[in-house]
């Protein structure tokens, strides 16, 4: 059990190479920053509500109002960087605030060409985690592969479907998911050390001892 908790500590460790890091500068889009701005409104009170003794799963947890204040943007704005913002930050909100089945819907009913799924899919990865479920998760990402013109995001992608394979106990289709994004990466690139080191962690007697 150890081990396995240390396995999985340590490919946490290597996707938080993937993650994008969350800015709270300026963007210069005033929609964009219009969501910023709501959005630490929203922190403010969320912290306020927690600090009191408020569960998240409270039907008052200020978060789903806020999240729907946030979500507006998105009607508002169709199509624009400030809606995708809108829809990633309203989604994860939800989240958090006792309602994971309504904002994984709305995630589902997004058309593949939205805006928002670049940084909206490390939102259904969080979600994928905390339901133990990787399906709606790992077809999203294998969809969002196939489009994106970002190189390290098409990897972080990988990884990150390589994890919530061998989460589900498929440690051979993670192994091989690793192998093609080993066979790829130049040998001195950050990304492939990561991966390689991530590849002998998967060949423990004990992460091999799950497989299906």
């Amino acid at each position: 059990m150890t081990q396995l908790l240390l396995v999985t500590a340590y490919l946490a460790m290597s996707l938080s190479l993937a993650m994008p890091q969350d800015s709270e500068a300026e963007s210069g889009d005033p929609g964009v920053d219009r969501v910023v701005e709501m959005l630490g409104e929203a922190r403010t009170e969320i912290r306020a509500f927690h600090e009191e003794g408020g569960r998240e799963d409270d039907p008052e947890h200020p978060g789903r109002r806020w999240a729907e204040k946030i979500w507006a943007v998105r009607d508002e704005s169709p199509g624009t960087p400030a809606a995708a913002r809108a829809t990633t930050e309203s989604l994860h909100m939800m989240l958090h605030a006792g309602q994971m089945d309504e904002a994984m819907e709305r995630a589902r009913a997004l058309g593949d060409r939205d805006g928002a799924w670049p940084a909206l899919i490390d939102i259904v990865f969080e979600a994928a985690r905390m339901q133990e479920d990787y399906g709606f998760f790992l077809e999203s990402a294998q969809r969002l592969v196939k489009t994106t013109d970002d190189h390290d995001k098409a990897i972080s992608l990988r990884f990150q479907m390589a994890q919530a394979h061998w989460v589900d106990g498929n440690v051979e289709q993670a192994d091989a998911l690793l192998a093609r994004l080993e066979k790829e990466e130049t040998a001195d690139s950050e990304w492939s050390r990561s991966v390689t080191a991530a590849r002998e962690t998967l060949r423990h007697p004990d992460v091999r001892g799950r497989s299906r």
